[in-house]
């Protein structure tokens, strides 16, 4: 039986603990205060995410290292905007082999702190031709969640971290904004979710930052997220209280300098943005490009054994063309005991699929379908007796409508489900687009400005740059924020005057407003 979800109409928070719950696989709370535990499912579309990015990081030179999970807290108490960024999140280990540490350790919030030491300590940098470095490390972190929400903020969350060095402060700032070019590519390409990337203003920049860039997603309700963030972190983080450098090199006129610092990240957060940009009120819907399973067989098993059995046998072959075309590229593996799933070496970006069967006995084809679309699966194939009879099969997609249906030939399923792959990732993000399109709002009155945030859209304005509008805002329109400065937007706001205090723009460009997860 098909779980019941709230419509999304009615109340969006409750339709997406709804849809991430319906799925089995997806996740399940566990014992620690804010924390969940990520079932099959979101492991595999983490995988893919990570194998994603691994592949192009490293096509950009960066190497992967592992570094500790705790810090000592000397470590944060030399670092104030450090402290002051993170203290109220991080947690705090006193005790440890049966007796009270003589130094706490902060269990990572992030490892800026460590990274910094690691450079100092491992002496790699001596020179501007040991420049850049780029490093990065996969690992879990935890901020302690007041208020946490599965995939969106919990209070350990898993992510990557980039940490680069540079000997100069242009090559910095083109390879952090590389690094978020990346990242924008993965969420539109893999993800099918388009962004705005722009500069944060600097009340929400990292603590101690020169430079904040983010990309923002607008999901189904119109609230902002958050997807990803890259640092200009400068050569401050490098260097003592007292002004002396904990890193350095000679530069090309011999002389020791100070390297330029970056830092980016993209998190399990992004999964949550999937779940909310294309869910619907049946289930999370995974874009067919990002997705663990691509397509399920689904066997038609109401005969006697013999039947049954043929069908099978017919399913495994068709289920095999599927898996060893060379049109869908995807790389193949296998999991469930319930299951079958076949496999091929081919491989897309270090993103991998699979094709399964579902071949249990005793399981009505109405449960099973339901189980595929609460899991997001882009493609179903139907195949029972009188397909077979036929040389037929089923074919449906998980966001077309029921009347979309195809039966084709079984020697063309291979190249109809590759299309609609395809065809499906596409619609997803032009979905997106004009979503965000239509609910991006110029506006240069307040008034303007308060309805459209009450409506669930974004706004460009012309801002005068005070902390005193940045409050106005979030209090008056229950927590709208300014969320970047957009790369692409014009640079004619200086014609304009802040829709809340009538000053003239402090800006060339006009912010962007909404609220946000």
């Amino acid at each position: 039986m098909p779980t019941k979800i709230t419509p999304r109409a009615q109340d969006f928070p409750q339709w997406y603990q709804d849809v991430i719950s319906a799925s089995p696989d997806l996740y399940d709370e566990s014992p620690v205060t804010g924390a969940i535990t990520f079932g099959p499912l979101a492991t595999k579309l983490w995988g893919n995410i990570k194998g994603y990015l691994d592949h192009h990081l490293k096509a950009m030179g960066v190497e992967n290292i592992m570094l500790p999970m705790l810090i000592p807290e000397s470590f944060f108490t030399r670092e104030k905007e450090h402290v002051e960024g993170f203290a109220p999140e991080v947690a705090v280990v006193t005790h440890a082999g049966g007796a009270k540490l003589p130094e706490p350790y902060y269990v990572r919030p992030t490892s800026e702190l460590l990274f910094v030491d690691w450079y100092g300590r491992n002496g790699k940098i001596q020179s501007h031709r040991d420049l850049p470095l780029l490093v990065n490390q996969w690992c879990s972190v935890m901020r302690w969640e007041k208020r946490p929400r599965a995939f969106l903020r919990t209070s350990e969350f898993h992510w990557q971290e980039g940490h680069c060095l540079f000997a100069d402060e242009a090559s910095c700032r083109k390879h952090t904004l590389a690094f978020l070019d990346l990242y924008a590519t993965l969420c539109e390409e893999l993800l099918a979710i388009p962004v705005v990337k722009g500069e944060k203003p600097e009340h929400e920049r990292f603590p101690g930052a020169m430079a904040t860039y983010t990309i923002e997603g607008m999901m189904q309700d119109g609230k902002a997220l958050q997807m990803g963030t890259s640092h200009m972190l400068s050569q401050h983080f490098l260097m003592d209280s007292d002004g002396s450098p904990r890193v350095s090199f000679l530069n090309e006129e011999g002389k020791q300098t100070v390297p330029f610092y970056d830092s980016w990240g993209v998190s399990t957060r992004l999964l949550g943005a999937v779940f909310m940009s294309h869910g619907d009120d049946d289930g999370i819907v995974l874009p067919p490009f990002l997705a663990p399973v691509s397509t399920a067989v689904l066997p038609i098993l109401a005969g006697d054994a013999k039947e049954n059995e043929k069908i099978r046998s017919e399913a495994r072959k068709l289920a095999g063309l599927i898996a060893d075309s060379k049109e869908i590229p995807f790389a193949l593996h296998g999991r469930e005991k319930s299951f079958e799933e076949l496999a091929c070496t081919s491989c897309h970006d270090g993103v991998s699929s699979s094709v399964r069967i579902d071949q249990r006995e005793g399981v009505r084809l109405g449960d099973k379908t339901f189980q595929q679309i609460h899991d997001g699966t882009p493609v179903r194939i139907e195949l029972g007796k009188k397909e077979l009879e036929e040389g037929m099969c089923m074919v449906k997609s998980r966001i077309r409508s029921r009347d979309d249906a195809k039966k084709v030939p079984l020697k063309d399923a291979a190249k109809e489900v590759a299309n609609m792959l395809e065809e499906d990732q596409k619609t997803l993000f032009e979905r997106a687009q004009q979503r965000m399109e239509k609910n991006t709002l110029h506006a240069s009155s307040y008034d303007e400005v308060k309805d459209a945030l009450a409506t669930g859209k974004w706004v460009e304005m012309a801002w005068d740059g005070s902390q005193k509008t940045v409050e106005q805002l979030k209090a008056e329109t229950s927590g709208g924020t300014i969320r970047c400065f957009a790369f692409d937007a014009k640079e004619d706001a200086k014609k304009e005057n802040d829709p809340l205090s009538g000053k003239p723009s402090a800006f060339t460009k006009r912010v962007i407003v909404g609220k946000a997860y």
